[in-house]
């Protein structure tokens, strides 16, 4: 389960708050609080974004991370580069919903593997419903194991 408030300041200018309960398998419930401040902007068929985000592992302060995002769209199709600080690692992703059938999105973690998704989303209710499957494939030697999700995420806008 989780939740998420996001704020849009002005001028493009916008902070969010996410908070999600993790399971690290030693049967305890933990909480994963990340926030987020950065600037968006649009024009047309280009935009950008640039944004700080914070993740914090509540009882395992030792994952704690940082990242700066920097992205990119270009007629529908964007490039993302999580830029990790300190000793995290980067992701940089592609992603595009120009095929108005399904929103599809490729990644890769650096020494850590490969994501990909596909996805669906519908206006539902006074808010937005996303249906879709991810795939994580782990790089060998990294540690990290195989995951295959699917999700359900619905939005609601107040």
């Amino acid at each position: 389960m989780s939740a998420s408030i996001d704020a849009d300041i002005i001028g493009g200018i916008y902070a969010s708050a996410w908070v999600s309960e993790v399971d690290f398998g030693d049967g305890n419930a933990e909480h994963e609080i990340d926030t987020v401040i950065g600037l968006k902007k649009d024009w047309n068929h280009v935009g950008f974004n640039v944004a700080y985000i914070d993740y914090g592992y509540r009882g395992h302060s030792d994952l704690d991370y940082e990242e700066i995002l920097i992205s990119a769209t270009l007629a529908g199709v964007t490039v993302s580069h999580y830029m990790g600080q300190d000793e995290a690692l980067d992701y940089t992703e592609f992603s595009t919903g120009l095929l108005k059938v399904v929103d599809l999105a490729y990644g890769d973690a650096e020494g850590q593997g490969t994501h990909w998704s596909i996805s669906k989303g519908y206006d539902l209710l006074k808010g937005h419903v996303k249906v879709g499957y991810t795939d994580f494939t782990a790089d060998d030697g990294s540690g990290m194991i195989d995951e295959d999700n699917m999700f359900v995420n619905y939005i609601y806008k107040f």
